[in-house]
């Protein structure tokens, strides 16, 4: 079996301040001006974290899936193993263990290169998909029709059938805490959002954006990939010939029911994997990791392993998490963090009510026959906004 290859692609910062709390911002913006101006990222960050009293207060407890002690044990985890090969990370594993993280409400699901056993002991952090697949497997759902929306800005390649995306990829997304009972079908469908030509030639950066934006269709085996990618396919900005021609057609009922993020022109480098029930959100992810198997790990081999060669890290959040309130929902904002009277009308009044930033507009539209996703190696005569070609590379 052929090596893979893959880079240091998560992004995270840890503060130290000087009032001596501590602070973890996981994100997806590269360190460089075209990420923190004109393209779409995200950002999770924890509370404040005081320094413990004692190195015993928190009594090293894993905890479990989505509390603090358990957060921070995974990410110590993940950082100790950085110092594989030599020791980058030890002095700051050092000084994170000193603060207090009870307040931290999130699952860290995070990806490190090697071979990992699928039979790793229970308490171990896990690491790939099958972080995520446990990580979701302690996450509710609502009954009745779904779907997770998957928006990324790459597309590795895959294979020349869908075995690996729909029986590793969404078989893990597709993990509840409340599977269907017996006799009972839930159906759960998928959408892959990501930019066409179009949609980076009119985006802010024209088409520099691009650069940052990644996925091939030359090859044959390319090629297959992409014929079963394309029914999964929606648009990141809603606004190509198409997508206009949906909406003015749309019922006056219908088109009260879009809403606008506002993101359009700024070119998504921000990847969230996000499951929609009927009336709200069940769960969210904010992550480095793109589709592909380099970030979320081979199937499993025969000697019941897993290669994973990247380094990946993101945050997964669902509402009876953030509130303890096991009726609480997540709903959709747009333009602002905080939902509205209208966000919250469909759940009981006295629940809380948990707004979600969504960075594409909805209701997604599909791409149409003619159309194809960005392809950065590409050579596009046609010219962007500022007039400018694409020669790719």
């Amino acid at each position: 079996m052929p090596e893979m290859y893959g880079t240091h692609h998560s992004k995270m910062l840890v503060l130290f301040r000087h009032d001596d709390t501590a602070q973890v911002i996981i994100h997806t913006a590269n360190m460089i001006a075209k990420d923190w101006t004109n393209m779409t990222n995200g950002a999770w960050t924890s509370p404040l974290l005081p320094k413990l009293q004692s190195p015993q207060q928190d009594g090293g407890t894993h905890g479990p899936i989505g509390s603090g002690s358990r957060f921070k044990f995974d990410l110590l985890s993940y950082l100790n193993a950085c110092n594989t090969v030599r020791n980058v990370c030890g002095s700051l594993v050092e000084d994170l263990a000193k603060y207090d993280f009870s307040a931290v409400r999130g699952a860290l699901v995070a990806s490190v290169p090697g071979k990992h056993d699928v039979e790793e002991a229970p308490d171990a952090t896990h690491w790939g998909w099958q972080a995520l697949k446990r990580t979701l497997k302690s996450v509710p759902s609502q009954a009745g029709p779904s779907e997770i929306v998957v928006q990324i800005s790459s597309i590795a390649t895959l294979g020349a059938n869908d075995t690996w995306l729909q029986r590793t990829l969404f078989d893990s997304l597709s993990a509840s805490r409340s599977p269907p009972k017996h006799g009972a079908s839930t159906k759960l469908d998928f959408k892959i959002v990501f930019p066409t030509p179009d949609e980076i030639r009119r985006s802010l950066n024209g088409y520099a954006s691009g650069g940052s934006i990644h996925t091939k269709t030359q090859s044959a085996a390319q090629t297959k990939q992409l014929q079963y990618l394309r029914p999964l396919f929606h648009h990141w900005a809603n606004n190509s010939a198409k997508c206009k021609e949906i909406s003015t057609s749309s019922s006056s009922d219908s088109a009260s029911r879009f809403r606008i993020s506002g993101r359009k022109r700024a070119a998504p480098h921000i990847k969230t994997y996000i499951r929609y029930g009927e009336k709200s959100i069940d769960w969210a992810l904010l992550t480095s990791a793109n589709i592909s198997k380099q970030a979320w790990g081979e199937a499993t081999n025969k000697a019941g392993e897993v290669r994973i060669a990247s380094w990946e890290v993101g945050v997964l959040v669902w509402p009876e998490l953030l509130t303890g309130d096991a009726k609480a929902t997540m709903v959709g904002t747009f333009k602002t963090d905080l939902p509205s009277r209208e966000d919250c009308s469909d759940g009981d009044e006295n629940s809380p009510v948990v707004g979600l930033r969504i960075p594409y507009d909805l209701p997604l539209q599909k791409y149409g026959d003619a159309e194809a996703p960005w392809v950065a190696t590409m050579r596009y005569t046609e010219p962007d906004w500022m007039g400018r070609v694409w020669q790719g590379y």
